[in-house]
């Protein structure tokens, strides 16, 4: 420090104290840089409870490699992430903890996306997973995780002790009454992050911490454990801590119970408590609730409006508050401020400016149902078909991943591929009717592998489960699949669940015990055939005892003979359709469709319409790719939420051409789609 000391005199010619300098260096040394805490999952119905830290996206280390600290990771996770994230979520070599707080699925069950979503980013990334015992042997087998596994991209760990420049985290481990000492994959994990202090007006005094608990008590069996546990006791005494923030990820049962309460009133005056429990207000995606809220002014029949769809803000005044996502807590200088995240709150009101910019809106509705009013048309008549997701696996923004459910009468109903998300998108639509319709689902349809067509199945399984027992019902849910879908993304933890109870597994190539699916489903045909996409991709063909038929490719490069033979003459496609034509060397690469590939295939097996799906936009607004020259009047691309049945396909095409008016890519799409409407308007005809 002398040497150090001497030199700096020297370069610069002025002349402090020795004291005044090595304080410099210290609080360059120590500087607090802010941070922040962001709600991902409020815990509310529907959402997981999950939490991320990073630093501030305007402190002067924000353009380095960071460390990222996710509290658990749901199905809805990853993508919330991405949509707070002004910048891409992850960027090469940051570093990314994920700090889980106890095996359950509704805690882990977004792992595998966000592991393939950076993936998918070719980052060079590392990432480390903390959880109690026994994860690893769920995601052991999976290959998106044994391959970053075997790259040392990811590790696994339940050895909690993490040093930042800014933080240190360790975990408290909690325990059932019964269990004994021993780590147990039915320990639960609370985490401590300490925040080291100095006063350097007064070096000599003793450091201070200011500290963050993350505590979770799955049930009325840890209660004792969390109440009694002595590591809690120093940051309830603020003796040398300072407890500035406690997040509760506990059962509102819990949060309500006297031990609990008693529990929380120990800690200072000081510190605020936010609590993740499932009647937290459930705060949708603006982007999305906007949109739904554009569409469903066109036909709220074809395009129904989406619950909860206004954003609920707490009073983070208050000491005690409930989460909701998108709030984030900024830490800086010991103080804490709260506020929802400015880039999901500037969509709240975009669905008004939008249907305001475009002229004359009102007398192109009532065109187009007055013209709908001379069709055939029963909004409630069966088969209904239902998108609760429409994108590709970068369905981050307004489009969640594939999942369609098909009603085919009032009570009985099934789902066609299962991606991250769809119950939550179910919660959504259904409301107050969600457990209803949960127990009407006989079976489930997984047409490949790929991460965005099954990852949401383990939660759907257990959600029909519970829907099922509550009404005393009896009967098999089917899974139909490939037979690697239960081995890799339905395994079990002993003694928190068992998947395996939830499902009656039936093999996709033994056409042999298709029997009860179609006896339950009231069908005279089911099929499951190969298409081109990866290995042991399917597409599935149902016929109904009453002569209507669905064809659904799941992804599809293109489609065989056999596909070709059992969809002819079809009532409806429903075809994915990733890319614009232009992409046909990214459609080479990634082995799926263009638009003008799915036309084309509707056109061979003379489907009377042909709807597109799957559709994956690069952009923030992924509501209206351009469209193919080969786009007919039996051609449409489908939207998150949307209902139709077979009564109301031939009306579409009159949509078509007002959505892309309102959601225009640029200027002259936005003239020629105006032109196309007023040859509508005028009775001359669309000349596709």
């Amino acid at each position: 420090m002398q040497r150090i000391f001497k030199f700096y005199k020297i370069l610069t010619g002025f002349h402090r104290t020795e004291t005044i300098f090595i304080r410099c260096l210290s609080t360059r040394r120590n500087v607090e840089y802010p941070f922040r805490f962001s709600v991902l999952g409020s815990g509310g119905r529907g959402t997981s409870k999950s939490l991320l830290l990073e630093f501030d996206r305007n402190s002067p280390d924000s353009h380095r490699p960071r460390e990222r600290f996710l509290i658990n990771c749901g199905e809805t996770s990853n993508r919330n992430w991405v949509m707070i994230s002004n910048h891409g979520f992850v960027r090469n070599d940051d570093k990314v903890h994920l700090l889980v707080t106890h095996n359950t699925h509704d805690k882990t069950g977004g792992i595998s996306g966000l592991l393939g979503s950076l993936t998918n980013r070719h980052l060079n990334y590392q990432a480390a997973i903390y959880s109690p015992p026994g994860l690893v042997n769920i995601f052991k087998d999976r290959r998106e995780v044994f391959r970053d596994m075997s790259r040392g991209f990811l590790k696994f760990s339940h050895s909690v002790n993490i040093s930042c420049p800014m933080y240190t985290v360790h975990n408290i481990v909690l325990k059932k009454d019964s269990a004994n000492l021993k780590s147990s994959f039915t320990d639960s994990y609370s985490y401590v992050f300490e925040v080291p202090r100095k006063d350097y007006n007064h070096p000599k005094l003793a450091a201070w911490k200011d500290v963050i608990l993350v505590i979770d008590c799955p049930d009325e069996n840890y209660i004792s454990s969390v109440v009694n546990n002595p590591q809690f006791l120093k940051y309830q005494r603020d003796d040398g801590y300072r407890t500035r923030m406690v997040f509760h990820m506990s059962s509102a049962k819990i949060l309500s119970s006297k031990p609990y309460q008693q529990f929380m009133k120990k800690f200072g005056s000081n510190t605020k408590h936010m609590l993740f429990h499932e009647e937290c207000a459930l705060n949708v995606n603006t982007f999305a609730s906007s949109v739904n809220f554009v569409l469903n002014q066109l036909n709220e029949d074809i395009f129904p409006a989406i619950k909860n769809a206004t954003m609920a803000e707490p009073n983070w005044d208050q000491k005690v508050f409930n989460a909701v996502n998108y709030l984030e807590c900024l830490y800086t200088g010991g103080d804490l401020k709260f506020g929802m995240n400015a880039k999901v709150m500037q969509y709240e009101r975009h669905g008004n400016a939008v249907l305001n910019a475009v002229p004359d809106l009102d007398s192109k509705i009532k065109h187009i149902k007055a013209a709908s009013k001379k069709m055939d048309i029963d909004p409630e008549e069966y088969p209904m078909i239902i998108f609760l997701g429409t994108g590709g696996s970068s369905g981050i923004w307004y489009r969640n991943q594939s999942c369609i459910l098909v009603k085919i009468n009032a009570d009985t109903s099934f789902v066609m591929d299962c991606g991250e998300g769809s119950y939550d998108q179910m919660v959504h639509l259904f409301g107050d009717c969600l457990e209803e319709e949960l127990a009407k689902i006989k079976m489930i349809f997984i047409s490949h592998t790929h991460l965005d067509h099954c990852m949401g199945l383990p939660a759907l399984l257990m959600k029909c489960r519970e829907a099922r027992e509550s009404r005393g019902i009896s009967e098999d849910l089917y899974l139909l699949a490939i037979s690697m879908i239960p081995h890799l993304y339905l395994s079990s933890i002993p003694g928190l669940y068992n998947l395996s109870k939830c499902y009656k597994f039936v093999n996709a190539f033994h056409y042999l015990d298709f029997k009860p699916i179609k006896k339950a489903l009231g069908l005279s045909q089911l099929h499951v055939a190969d298409v081109i996409h990866c290995n042991k991709s399917v597409g599935l063909i149902v016929k109904h005892v009453s002569g209507w038929s669905i064809a659904y490719t799941g992804d599809a490069y293109d489609l065989t003979r056999s596909f070709l033979q059992k969809a002819w003459d079809c009532d409806v496609l429903i075809h994915e359709a990733s890319y614009e034509d232009t992409l046909i060397r990214k459609r080479n690469v990634n082995k799926h469709s263009c638009q003008c590939n799915a036309i084309s295939n509707g056109e061979r097996l003379k489907a009377k319409f042909t709807l597109l799906t799957h559709i994956c936009m690069h952009q923030s607004f992924g509501i209206t790719p351009r469209r193919s020259k080969s786009f007919s009047y039996r051609n449409f691309i489908v939207q998150d939420f949307m209902k139709i049945n077979l009564t109301q396909l031939p009306v579409l095409h009159m949509y078509t051409d007002l959505i892309y008016e309102i959601f225009r890519n640029n200027e002259i799409e936005k003239e020629n789609e105006i032109e196309r409407f007023k040859k509508l308007k005028e009775g001359k005809g669309l000349d596709f």
